[in-house]
């Protein structure tokens, strides 16, 4: 990491937050994860991602991965987009997955 104005950053694996100048609270996970953040970017989890320059306030996971599971998404009154078993399918290209709070 060659931040020199940031701080709060965290990088684990090399080449993690590999070209980060400056910026804020950033935290990159495994090989080359968050290495497209240069310049004053904040408030972004990268894991095994490489991240997009300028982005702010994102969490991005993986590259090559083709389905999602994420524990206790499911009921509780919210709106989801998956099933009951928190399983994600995605057909076509990406889309986004908004979240929104309990009714």
């Amino acid at each position: 990491m060659t931040n020199t104005t940031g701080f709060r950053n965290t990088a684990v694996g090399v080449q993690a937050l590999g070209n980060l100048v400056s910026g804020f609270d950033n935290i990159a996970i495994w090989l080359n994860a968050g290495f497209s953040l240069n310049s004053g970017e904040a408030r972004n989890i990268d894991i095994d991602h490489s991240g997009v320059a300028g982005e702010n306030a994102t969490l991005r996971i993986g590259t090559l991965q083709t389905r999602t599971v994420i524990a206790g998404i499911h009921g509780g009154g919210r709106r989801r987009n998956g099933n009951s078993t928190g399983l994600y399918k995605q057909r076509g290209p990406a889309r986004h997955v908004r979240f929104f709070p309990p009714v």
